[in-house]
């Protein structure tokens, strides 16, 4: 009784994405096989071209996380500001570098700026979209849109372009 009662739970939760008929598929060993990043980025280029190709392909994105198995999360920084409230359960925000087409392809739902898009790619000011809880951890009560976030040890500042309806990504289905 119990196990069905924690499926239909899990079962009506939402994700805030549409995993119908969403496939993943992780592509292991690049890093080892392929270290150089330029013969990485060409690869993948490549391999979203042939799948988006592919008859019967709707949409195709690429990220560098996969939902519920690997996510990754960093210390960040907000120019202009000494401390940042912890994230619940992770301290720092979880996060994946995507492709321009992976937010409308995982069908999120944009709350406020705009989408990524292909003029954002390689030679544009880096730029990121948060979810609405960040959104209001960082910046309670004002609009983030035009904040910047330092990830990790890199200095460039990516420029929050978007936000979107908060998404389960990681950890349980009953964390906030």
């Amino acid at each position: 009784v119990g196990f069905v009662r924690s499926f239909r739970a899990a079962a009506g939760t939402s994700l805030g994405y549409d995993m119908d008929g969403v496939v993943f598929a992780e592509v292991p060993g690049l890093y080892k096989d392929m270290p150089d990043f330029g013969q990485r980025e060409t690869f993948y280029r490549e391999l979203h071209d042939r799948i988006a190709a592919t008859p019967g392909v709707a949409d195709v994105a690429l990220g560098y996380n996969t939902p519920w198995y690997y996510n990754r999360n960093e210390l960040v920084r907000v120019p202009g500001r000494d401390s940042l409230p912890p994230v619940p359960d992770y301290v720092f925000p979880v996060f994946d570098a995507v492709t321009p087409d992976y937010l409308e392809t995982m069908r999120l739902t944009l709350r406020s700026g705009r989408w990524i898009t292909n003029a954002d790619g390689a030679g544009a000011a880096p730029v990121m979209v948060i979810t609405e809880s960040l959104a209001r951890l960082y910046w309670p009560g004002e609009s983030p849109i035009g904040w910047c976030i330092q990830v990790g040890e890199i200095p460039a500042c990516r420029e929050i372009v978007g936000v979107v309806g908060d998404i389960r990504f990681a950890g349980t289905l009953d964390a906030p």
